[in-house]
């Protein structure tokens, strides 16, 4: 995420909190506080970088797939889609290991649902 640069949201330079969003679909970016929100415009980001964004965000949206569902293949499948992992048989340790380690943060899941892929 890149830094907000608080003279540009209009708030003065104050140290008010600031949630800071940007939705590359639609090439928007906003910086949200107490007062409203306010765009911003950085100009075209290099595909590179889009490329590599949208993964992270189809990743976060695998992973809340996962949890509302409480499907554990899901689990693996959202890990599958961080673009740091590339290989089924890490992403289905690294889904028992986050299981296991969250269980009593995760009730949603059940060990007779999990799928060896």
């Amino acid at each position: 995420m890149l830094p907000v640069d608080q003279d540009r949201l209009g708030n003065g330079g104050t140290h008010r909190p600031v949630l800071h969003v940007v939705d590359v679909e639609h090439g928007v970016e906003a910086a949200i506080d107490g007062s409203g929100v306010a765009t911003l415009s950085l100009g075209d980001l290099p595909a590179g970088v889009v490329g590599l964004t949208q993964e992270f965000i189809a990743w976060q949206e695998r992973s809340v797939d996962a949890a509302l569902s409480g499907d554990s293949n899901l689990v693996v499948q959202a890990i599958m889609t961080h673009p740091w992992v590339r290989s089924t048989s890490v992403a289905d340790h690294l889904a028992d290991e986050l299981l296991a380690a969250h269980a009593a943060f995760l009730p949603q899941f059940h060990e007779t649902d999990r799928v060896a892929v």
